[in-house]
């Protein structure tokens, strides 16, 4: 079967790694040119309604320090997961994948992954068995 557009959710693991592979051996296979979407999501960091309750009614009020702070983290971990994904995307050109696309999101991981695979005409989700999120879960 022939595919337009492969996307691979990437959270930089070894499983990830594989489902990349995979999604190349596919692409290049394909007569037509094949896209492959690289797409890494990154997790918000949640405030429990406890947490942001107990900020709010403090005297010195510190909620929109820790928001302007949450989103300096973001801001941080999104241009080393850019970089990270730049030089993967680099690697692949060299190996011959000429249609090579990165994304970085925020958000919860299932939502953001069936939401952009709805809005850009994805023919076929590729992904590892675990990843990073097995690390969370222990």
């Amino acid at each position: 079967m022939v595919y337009k557009k492969i996307l691979v959710p990437y959270d930089i693991s070894k499983p990830a790694d594989k489902a990349l592979e995979h999604a190349q051996r596919l692409a290049k296979a394909s007569p037509n040119e094949t896209e492959v979407i690289v797409l890494h999501i990154i997790l918000e960091i949640p405030i429990y309604p406890v947490v942001e309750h107990a900020i709010r009614f403090r005297k010195d009020s510190k909620l929109s320090a820790f928001q302007e702070h949450a989103q300096y983290v973001y801001s941080v971990m999104k241009n080393e997961v850019i970089r990270i994904l730049d030089e993967k995307k680099l690697e692949y050109e060299q190996r011959g994948l000429k249609e090579f696309k990165t994304e970085v999101v925020q958000g919860r991981p299932v939502d953001r992954i069936l939401e952009y695979a709805e809005n850009n005409e994805i023919e076929l989700i590729i992904m590892g068995g675990t990843g990073l999120s097995v690390a969370w879960q222990s």
